[in-house]
């Protein structure tokens, strides 16, 4: 029903014929609901290959995969390899993967099979040895590819350098980059061993975007562990001038 007057009316409607696929719904197909592909996104492995997913394709550099079928629950994907891929073309793959904390990782546990029921009888990974159970060797970890790479000047006239991997700020002030959340827009990074200030130690930078500009706060900067600096406190985003731990957040400009 999509006219009911009021809602006793909705609810005195006739449900439709759930035993009828075809034609059930008001004369209609019943509509097929597809969960997401759990780890769709624009990621980067650990060699700095992208690694970019949807629910229809798998692509890597040059090679791309027509995905057939994924479970959630299972985790694993299972795809044919693209007739112009450099590596056994017309094949079938399959994927494995696994979440560890908040990191995901995956494994192409086969690649060479003559069959999509081959390459689904493929024994999964091994999720409980991320050092050698992707067919002895270690799984690969996604990352998401950080939204706001670029070279910028800030409000104070520093550099700034930020890459998939360190924010660099000149003047012995580098940031390893260890967690990224471009849904919370956040990230947390190691101090390097080199720093002037709290060396070692982690700190979490927070972003926003007002009026197309793009802002910034370091909102924790001498945490012990990753997990310390990824709890911290959100910075203010609705205080421009003083949500930075009192301070104003400083804007980035390309």
């Amino acid at each position: 029903a999509y006219d009911a007057a009021t809602q006793t009316d909705a609810e005195a409607v006739s449900p439709a014929d759930s035993t009828n696929l075809e034609s059930g719904c008001n004369g209609f197909a019943w509509t097929l609901l597809i969960p997401a592909l759990e780890i769709r996104g624009n990621w980067v492995d650990d060699y700095g290959f992208n690694q970019t997913i949807d629910e229809q394709h798998w692509e890597s550099g040059s090679s791309t995969w027509a995905i057939t079928q994924y479970d959630n629950i299972a985790r694993f994907v299972i795809a044919q390899n693209d007739a112009s891929n450099p590596y056994f073309p017309g094949l079938w793959s399959r994927f494995d993967w696994i979440r560890d904390g908040q990191d995901y990782y995956f494994c192409q546990t086969g690649y060479d099979k003559a069959s999509e029921a081959d390459a689904l009888a493929t024994t999964a990974a091994n999720g409980g040895d991320l050092t050698t159970g992707c067919n002895g060797f270690a799984w690969s970890k996604l990352s998401p590819v950080l939204e706001i790479i670029g070279e910028y000047t800030d409000s104070y006239g520093g550099h700034h350098s930020i890459t998939q991997t360190s924010w660099d700020m000149g003047a012995g002030a580098l940031f390893n980059i260890e967690f990224i959340d471009n849904f919370g827009q956040f990230l947390v990074a190691q101090n390097d061993a080199s720093n002037s200030y709290y060396p070692s130690l982690y700190s979490r930078f927070d972003w926003q975007y007002n009026n197309s500009s793009l802002y910034y706060c370091q909102i924790a900067y001498d945490k012990t562990t990753i997990d310390d600096a990824r709890m911290a406190s959100n910075a203010n985003r609705g205080d421009l001038n003083a949500g930075c731990n009192g301070f104003s957040w400083t804007m980035l400009t390309p």
